[in-house]
């Protein structure tokens, strides 16, 4: 598997940047995730089955904690081995960093919104 290739979609939807010609397009899909395959499957979760543990159980499958604040998880894999994962958000961050909950994924963010409510 190639890590610098996205097995999944291989070109981008026609929602995305439609405007644009299709060998632009192409350009911007695979500079906005370069190492999908890395950060999915080689070093992620995606293929593989496993548990989820919250520090705030009555949070849904986002990765934030309901109502805002942070959130802790450790996603169980069948073999035993563990990865963790943080978040944090309120009305001016939204933060997390590990391997998501959702997808196993790893990956990290970082968003600071503006005092009006703008994304910096």
């Amino acid at each position: 598997m190639n890590p610098l290739a996205n097995d999944d979609e291989h070109a981008p939807p026609a929602s995305y940047h439609p405007d644009l010609p299709q060998w632009l397009r192409m350009c911007l899909w695979y500079g906005r995730n370069p190492a999908h395959n890395l950060t999915h499957y080689m070093i992620g979760l995606s293929s593989k089955s496993f548990t989820v543990t919250r520090s705030r159980p009555d949070s849904d499958n986002d990765g934030f904690a309901d109502g805002g604040g942070f959130l802790r998880c450790t996603l169980r894999c069948e073999d035993g081995t563990s990865r963790p994962y943080i978040s944090h958000q309120s009305a001016r961050v939204e933060a997390y960093a590990g391997w998501r909950p959702a997808s196993g994924a790893l990956g990290a963010r970082l968003t600071i919104r503006r005092n009006n409510g703008s994304d910096a």
